[in-house]
């Protein structure tokens, strides 16, 4: 959930590029890239995710607040790989 971003600390030393120092808000999409933590998902877990995701903002929207991204792989391949 984006909204936890303000929780999220890039790390340092940098997995790709350069560090950068900088500090989330509520505003802000996060860390991507190689930056990311390497818990990439096939297309159809990210899929049964999201179906949750959506049952339980059906059921009650306040335990789905903020907004989430869901991140899937083409590949058997993670990015860092």
């Amino acid at each position: 959930n984006q909204w936890l971003n303000p929780l999220v600390e890039p790390p340092n030393p940098p997995l790709e590029g350069e560090y950068v120092k900088v500090k989330f808000n509520g505003h802000m999409s996060g860390l991507f890239g190689l930056e990311l933590p390497n818990t990439w998902k096939t297309f159809e877990a990210v899929c049964e995710e999201w179906l949750d995701f959506r049952s339980l903002q059906r059921r009650n929207e306040g335990l789905t607040w903020g907004w989430c991204d869901f991140h899937a792989r083409k590949s058997g391949k993670s990015p860092s790989t």
